[in-house]
């Protein structure tokens, strides 16, 4: 079977042979903090953080950056991973996290499938109301972003115990690249916002 979904449990078990933290550690209040700001361009830093980690402490020959471009393929992996860590920390692991990690994968289709259902509604109806479609666009993908930081910040609480730091301390500073990003972020949030106004105002 694809090792999109799963990998051989023995894969995981091996000893490790360094210090490497098994996976990101991130405070959860920095975190949520920059999946907003970043109009949820941070999660593809997680994202890759989390399997350059997973690299290192397991030994095994995987390319970070590919697992990152494709995330939506690989989500349900990297969560069944930490879930199988957390298992050795408490006896329940991760609770739900191959549905945590399906509507993570299915969450941005949504807003495609409404505006689809909505055009269809406008195109037999011969009504114009592409102004309101601007804003059900905007305030849809905002929603999209809030619920799967969300999830994230749901994962990152169980990494952060499996990493062996609740708190996420090691990693609750602010540094020039988080500005950085923050500051790319709220460029893509004020494109947006002006071009649904001016939409409206259209």
């Amino acid at each position: 079977m694809s090792d999109v979904f799963y990998t051989p449990p023995a894969a995981d078990l091996q000893p490790p042979s360094n210090g490497h933290p098994e996976f990101f550690t991130v405070a959860p209040r920095k975190l949520i903090v920059m999946m907003l700001l970043t109009h949820g361009l941070y999660v593809a830093y997680w994202f890759y953080q989390n399997w350059k980690n997973y690299r290192n402490r397991s030994g095994r020959e995987i390319w970070p950056l590919a697992r990152t471009l494709f995330a939506l393929f690989y989500t349900p992996s990297l969560f069944c991973k930490i879930d199988r860590a957390s298992k050795v920390k408490s006896a329940t692991g991760m609770p739900y996290w191959g549905i945590s990690s399906v509507l993570y994968v299915l969450l941005p289709f949504i807003p495609f499938l409404i505006g689809f259902a909505y055009g269809m509604y406008r195109a037999l109806s011969g009504s114009d109301t592409a102004p309101i479609e601007f804003w059900l666009d905007f305030f849809m993908g905002t929603a999209v972003i809030v619920f799967q930081s969300l999830i994230v910040l749901r994962v990152q609480r169980f990494i952060n115990l499996v990493n062996e730091d609740p708190n996420g301390m090691a990693n609750a500073r602010y540094t020039v690249g988080n500005f950085i990003w923050i500051l790319i972020g709220l460029l893509v949030w004020f494109s947006i916002s002006v071009g649904t106004h001016l939409a409206f105002q259209a």
